[in-house]
């Protein structure tokens, strides 16, 4: 016995699936001058220099004046006061390059977003994370160099 055929109801070729809707993301932005970044670097550079040599200048000459007044020195912060004049050094070169080093990290960040120099931009981020923490262990050795030296220096300390 044959099935019968209904000619509406005959089958046909399947057509293949729609194709999946395709997104299509905006066009990647061109890179731009690469200046930002150049200029985040520079700053991140300047930070670095300045931090580390004004920073380690200061804190010999803290620890060596300190140690030569140190049978003289009273309590707490007045002992401060026979270099009182290089804590101000001190003072101003930290706050100039922490300035310098918030703004490179800003303006790196900035230029790896905007596609502005990225490579400099992120130069200048690792730049402006390390030499904080380079400049203090350097200056604190140089610190207790200035101590040792001048105790050597003077007998009666």
């Amino acid at each position: 016995y044959a099935a019968p055929v209904y000619p509406q109801y005959a089958p046909t070729a399947l057509a293949a699936p729609p194709a999946a809707p395709t997104w299509s993301a905006a066009p990647p932005r061109p890179a731009g001058p690469r200046t930002l970044g150049l200029l985040a670097f520079a700053a991140a550079v300047v930070a670095f220099i300045v931090g580390v040599v004004l920073g380690s200048m200061v804190s010999f000459q803290i620890g060596s004046g300190l140690a030569q007044q140190a049978t003289k020195l009273p309590d707490g912060l007045a002992a401060l006061t026979p270099v009182r004049s290089w804590v101000l050094v001190g003072e101003v070169s930290f706050w100039t390059c922490t300035l310098l080093g918030i703004g490179s990290i800003v303006a790196g960040i900035i230029a790896i977003a905007k596609r502005r120099g990225r490579g400099w931009g992120i130069g200048a981020l690792i730049i402006a994370f390390v030499a904080p923490i380079f400049a203090s262990i350097v200056s604190f050795i140089l610190f207790g160099i200035g101590v040792a030296t001048a105790a050597a220096s003077y007998p009666g300390i």
